[in-house]
């Protein structure tokens, strides 16, 4: 009878093995396939982003960011789809206000971004007629701290209003 358990027990732990053995295959297999294709997708066409050096002092000022290049509003009064970013990783806070060239009025403006916080839609602070605008995103970087100006940046980016972008 003993002998019939031990044989039982290692016949069991030896199945035991080979299925973990198969599920860590198919695991691994699975992650430097399917799984590496999703963390390492480019960013969408219409996504723009960027970085740039907040005060040039060298190491750890770098700013990053992350904005709609193409953002389209269904209607003047409705919400776009402006998908701006202030990665995890900066070091400062981030405003963005969007304006037409030839305007000193913010179209859309976020007020202050702390890192890791998305900034998805948002409406246009004047309405607009249907059409598409060539605009500029100035892109501010704040300390985190001390709310203290460090850098500025200018970005193009188009409004859709009422007109669909092209893919």
């Amino acid at each position: 009878m003993k002998r019939k358990l031990y044989s039982n027990v290692k016949r069991l732990t030896t199945m035991f093995l080979v299925c973990i053995m198969a599920v860590t295959a198919c695991t691994l297999t699975l992650r430097l396939t399917v799984f590496s294709d999703i963390a390492s997708a480019e960013t969408p066409d219409t996504l723009s982003t960027g970085s740039d050096s907040t005060t040039g002092s060298g190491e750890g000022d770098l700013f990053t960011y992350q904005i709609n290049q193409k953002i389209y509003f269904p209607r003047p009064d409705a919400m776009g789809n402006v998908l701006i970013r202030n990665p995890e990783t900066n070091e400062y806070l981030m405003s963005v206000s969007i304006r037409l060239p030839d305007s000193k009025d913010d179209l859309i403006y976020t007020g202050y971004l702390k890192p890791g916080v998305p900034y998805d839609s948002a409406s246009l602070n004047v309405l607009l007629e249907e059409d598409v605008y060539d605009c500029v995103a100035e892109i501010r970087a704040y300390d985190l701290k001390t709310n203290e100006f460090k850098s500025k940046l200018e970005v193009p980016v188009q409004l859709y209003v009422g007109i669909k972008p092209e893919d």
